[in-house]
């Protein structure tokens, strides 16, 4: 399964030990690895709206949570710079913001 989210957490992770692989693509590599399909867990809507349109598909805000398993993988928009505590960013301010893509995936 492929999943698009703003974050990653370890929250998603299910046993004591996982394996895991992470690094950087880019926004034409994230779009074909989406072309298969995919699930939003993107929990802002102001964050799904930059992202669909970088991505240039409809990608809607959904706070579920997930267990990864073996073989699945998350698509992270990460912003490169820490936020204040509470800080919500509007869609403007993300776009103004250092961001980039990463590739997590659960190998064991």
């Amino acid at each position: 399964m492929v999943y698009v989210a703003s974050a990653f957490s370890l929250n998603m992770l299910k046993g004591d030990s996982t394996l895991l692989r992470v690094r950087k693509i880019s926004i034409d590599e994230a779009k074909a690895m989406m072309e298969s399909g995919f699930v939003s867990v993107v929990g802002h809507e102001s964050t799904a709206r930059v992202m669909s349109e970088l991505l240039g598909v409809e990608i809607v805000a959904d706070r579920s949570l997930v267990e990864l398993q073996r073989g699945d993988k998350v698509i992270v928009f990460q912003l490169l710079k820490r936020l204040r505590e509470g800080e919500v960013l509007s869609a403007d301010e993300i776009y103004k913001t250092p961001h980039a893509f990463y590739i997590v995936e659960v190998l064991e």
